[in-house]
């Protein structure tokens, strides 16, 4: 399979937790070898953690990071790329743990990061103290709906973390991340949605699905997807060119509209930003909506062809099916 994968151009990440579950083979050799985190009485800690109940690996134990690297490479060996690096939340570490290096659990969050950090094809959903690293960070799972803690948190929240660090952010998976909407709705998502969330993910750093777009929507909302999978294609070279500016400088590739205009009076206005310091990408977040209202600076912008004049104020637009509503500033 992943001779096949790779043929067809694709890397392949898998996911893995720094957690091993209790009645295993692997589980008694780690307890034997000491590299587990304990309770108080010196016991493995087992943790409950939102995919069950684990030994925990103790990652500031150099024997612990040694055995994790060789089950990774032998996975690497066979032709895996890299890793999802899930868990390591630090909800799921007592404060009262004992591990090899004194370590708290917002320490072990931390060293779950910098693990992540050798593998060039990464990815992580938690992060400690982690601004500055090369890390592909998801946002928190959204749930699948249009409130501000769903759909409408995808740009705010994706702003925020490229400006604390974290610039090579996703803005979840497209959908939502939350996988219990899908097991209780999986028959009755909302395709609007679901494009919508597309649009957004289109010009940001990362674009990721889960659920397949051909098996979850109906013809019309698939093809709404492949219009904005052509839309980030297009714009693709742009988003390689900052993102290796991101990585020599911090500077995120998706930013506040303040960031880019500090006069404009934009400092409460995070549901669209600058891809960059010249392309204006404002997507529309709120159910049966065909346009929306944007705050265009002062200046010449091209908007689907036609060259159009700002003063500043805010402008209704309408984009074309499939795509958020963008504008490149003129020379």
């Amino acid at each position: 399979m992943l001779k096949t994968l790779h043929s067809k151009g694709f890397s392949v990440m898998l996911w893995i937790c720094p957690y091993i579950t209790p009645d295993t083979l692997q589980y008694r050799q780690a307890k034997a070898m000491d590299i587990l985190i304990k309770n108080p009485d010196g016991k493995p800690l087992i943790t409950e953690w939102w995919n069950g109940y684990s030994a925990a690996l103790d990652l500031s134990n150099p024997a612990a990071v040694e055995w994790l690297d060789k089950q990774l490479e032998a996975l690497r060996e066979i032709g895996v790329d890299g890793f999802k690096f899930d868990g390591a939340d630090v909800l799921y570490y007592p404060d009262d743990i004992i591990t090899a290096g004194s370590v708290t659990p917002n320490d072990m969050a931390r060293l779950w990061c910098a693990y992540a950090e050798k593998y060039a094809f990464n990815e992580l959903r938690m992060a400690f103290k982690a601004g500055g690293m090369a890390l592909m960070q998801r946002l928190c799972d959204k749930p699948h709906n249009w409130g501000e803690e769903g759909i409408r948190a995808l740009v705010p929240d994706t702003l925020m973390q490229g400006i604390t660090g974290h610039p090579f952010g996703s803005p979840d998976m497209i959908g939502g991340g939350e996988y219990m909407n899908f097991q209780e709705n999986s028959g009755n998502l909302d395709q609007e949605l679901f494009n919508r969330h597309s649009e957004i993910a289109c010009l940001l750093p990362v674009m990721q699905f889960s659920a397949a777009p051909w098996r979850v929507l109906g013809k019309e909302s698939y093809d709404r997807i492949l219009k904005s999978v052509k839309l980030r294609e297009r714009y693709a070279p742009k988003i390689l060119e900052l993102a290796h500016h991101a990585a020599r400088t911090g500077e995120p590739a998706a930013r506040y509209m303040a960031y880019e205009f500090p006069e404009g009076g934009y400092e409460r206005v995070n549901d669209q930003f600058m891809l960059g310091e010249d392309i204006l990408v404002a997507p529309i977040c709120e159910k049966g909506r065909t346009s929306r209202n944007v705050a265009v600076p002062k200046g010449r912008w091209r908007f689907q062809g036609t060259v159009i004049e700002s003063e500043g104020g805010v402008m209704e637009l309408t984009p074309e099916e499939g795509v958020p509503i963008v504008l490149e500033k003129c020379e």
